[in-house]
């Protein structure tokens, strides 16, 4: 097998160092965060549902039309095909959203490469990227939301579009076309959310002209069929979806804050400057005061107009809506990280032009070493609070509990909140999983309860409460969980306690 030749070096070597650092930041402990509230845990339980019933068009919760959350089911699709190939679990559950974020560090490593010149200058892209808080963080590459699959594609359609202005080739925009359709698809509107900075970018850059080429319109009819066919198709399946997508995804977060998430105007560039970003701020603005000052029409001109306006673009338009979240402004991270790249360039180039060039690796690596580190340790922090909270003690003790007692197959999940969507997502798992006939149950019915029923119990409280209705019989127990045969209530006589199958 021929060696690869020296100039394709330095391109594995940047590809090796980036696959690593992906791995240690996000497949490495893929399923030790315990599954989290909101959207992620609602997420698991479509992909479970949609797996079982094998219905790929009208998403479930709970055995109902879920049209609280109304987004395209691309993402859910990804799921289902990774459980059914790796098996159900919350790590399958999450290994479509860690490819995504791995490809987009890889598409940020190529675009840098592609403008900057050098396989060093895409690394350095691709690490800012990994140690962005405004990136690597819990929504984003953590978890199975949907903002890595949606960044990804806007990443791609963002620099496909830039391809096109630089270059004018029509494949490009076609190409944009079919990444933006791909961004809806997983995420709705916020799938366009990032067309605004584009267009203002290509005004900005004067191609204007650009504009009106058959590429362009060809792409637009792409968009335009296929959210149609989509948002047609689903609504013919079960009639009320573009209600529901209008309730809560258009109308309603456009005219007031969903779930009271207000913040003040201010809030996207405030959190960029202070905590997102605040890292790779200074070569950023670097990289645009001397990319600015070159001749107009070069590829830092370009690359410095794009990074300043798409950003922008995106940030003012979040900026008017009035439910702002943290994670919502993390799609401008990947485009802002270029040029962080572009300014650690030209700084080298100005100060660090007689030294050899291959202490520019070594020099990557040692920028970008303290916040990236810092990243690792706020992942290692959130999984070690939030593993001790009773949704991820159910879910263990559940699993535990399936190789301890394979008899128990029917018995009842203690559920103490209204909305719990963890201890659902945790129940249809055991069901996948093990054949376990599970349900929720809760201190309002432990009297309605029969004599002989097996609950599943976590923390001292909920253990108590049961106890104090029953005479019980502990059957299984791991850290405060306990799995309890309930015998007969206080004042009557017990029933014979059955001996478990060894």
């Amino acid at each position: 097998m021929p060696l690869p030749t020296k100039r394709l070096l330095p391109s594995i070597a940047a590809v090796a160092l980036l696959l690593g650092a992906c791995w240690l930041s996000v497949f490495r402990r893929l399923g030790e965060l315990p599954l989290r509230l909101w959207d992620e845990s609602r997420l698991g339980v479509n992909a479970l549902e949609m797996l079982a019933s094998g219905n790929l068009l009208v998403t479930q919760y709970s055995g109902h039309t879920d049209l609280w959350n109304n987004k395209p089911p691309l993402l859910i699709w990804l799921q289902v095909l990774s459980m059914q190939g790796l098996g159900a679990s919350l790590t399958s559950l999450r290994v479509p959203t860690a490819l995504a974020v791995l490809a987009t560090v890889l598409v940020v490593y190529i675009w840098g490469r592609r403008w900057l010149g050098t396989s060093v200058a895409g690394l350095a892209a691709g690490l800012m990227l990994l140690s962005t808080p405004g990136y690597a963080m819990e929504h984003v590459t953590l978890t199975a939301d949907y903002e890595a699959l949606l960044i990804l594609w806007t990443t791609l359609f963002s620099f496909y579009w830039l391809d096109y202005l630089a270059t004018g080739r029509p494949g490009a925009a076609r190409l944009t076309g079919v990444f933006v359709l791909l961004a809806v698809l997983t995420k709705g509107i916020a799938g366009l959310l990032m067309l605004p900075g584009l267009l203002l970018f290509t005004l900005v850059a004067g191609r204007a002209s650009y504009l009106l080429r058959p590429a362009v319109w060809q792409a637009v009819a792409l968009v335009a069929l296929g959210v149609l066919g989509w948002y047609g198709l689903r609504e013919w399946a079960e009639p009320g979806y573009l209600a529901a997508v209008w309730r809560n995804e258009l109308y309603g977060r456009a005219s007031e804050a969903i779930e009271g998430h207000v913040e003040p105007l201010h809030f996207y560039f405030s959190m960029l400057m202070r905590r997102q970003y605040y890292w790779w701020l200074l070569p950023t603005v670097v990289g645009w005061a001397i990319g600015l000052r070159q001749p107009r029409e070069s590829r830092p001109w370009l690359l410095a107009w794009f990074t300043l306006f798409v950003p922008l673009g995106l940030l003012l338009v979040l900026t008017l809506v009035p439910t702002k979240l943290e994670w919502y402004s993390a799609p401008v991270y990947p485009l802002l990280v270029l040029g962080a790249a572009l300014g650690l360039q030209r700084i080298a180039q100005r100060f660090g032009g007689g030294f050899p060039g291959w202490l520019a690796w070594p020099a990557v690596l040692l920028i970008v070493a303290v916040p990236y580190v810092k990243r690792l340790r706020y992942a290692s922090a959130l999984i070690a609070h939030e593993q001790s909270k009773l949704p991820a003690l159910t879910g263990r003790h559940i699993e535990q509990q399936a190789h301890a007692l394979p008899q128990v197959r029917h018995y009842g999940v203690v559920t103490n909140r209204g909305y719990a969507p963890q201890y659902v997502f945790y129940r249809l798992l055991a069901a996948r999983r093990h054949a376990h006939q599970a349900d929720a149950v809760n201190y309002s019915i432990i009297s309605e309860q029969p004599a002989g029923r097996v609950v599943a119990a976590c923390g001292r409280r909920a253990q108590a409460q049961w106890q104090q209705g029953w005479n019980t019989r502990v059957l299984f127990r791991t850290d405060s969980c306990a799995t309890l045969r309930l015998l007969s209530k206080p004042g009557y006589r017990a029933l014979p306690q059955p001996k478990l199958a060894k």
